[in-house]
């Protein structure tokens, strides 16, 4: 999977579409990112309904599961339409991936 991310109105439909692909190409198990979380968020005790993004913790989650959650982070960073044609792309190593995953400040 590539590590980049692209950010700009028109390939970030795509993007998506690519990186969740990916995502489950390289999963052992048929299961989705939202049905993982949910399984860790049941196992923690809370109440899936009432549980807000984010409260499973990124050290109880996969390196797979992880990637997708930072993608998805980092899609959703708002463009301004004026900026609709131009092109972000942010390149993130797998050691990078690692050292945010374990330090959360890292991450931030």
């Amino acid at each position: 999977m590539s590590n980049t991310i692209n950010v700009n109105y028109m390939t970030r439909a795509y993007n998506q579409y690519q990186q969740k692909n990916a995502a489950k190409d390289q999963e052992k198990e048929d299961t989705r990112f939202a049905d993982s979380v949910r399984e860790k968020s049941e196992a923690s005790g809370s109440i899936v309904g009432n549980s807000k993004i984010g409260s499973v913790s990124a050290k109880d989650m996969t390196m797979v599961e992880y990637k997708q959650y930072i993608y998805n982070k980092i899609s959703q960073i708002p463009m301004h339409p004026t900026r609709a044609g131009e092109s972000i792309s942010v390149t993130i190593s797998e050691a990078g991936f690692e050292a945010m995953k374990n330090d959360p400040e890292y991450e931030a």
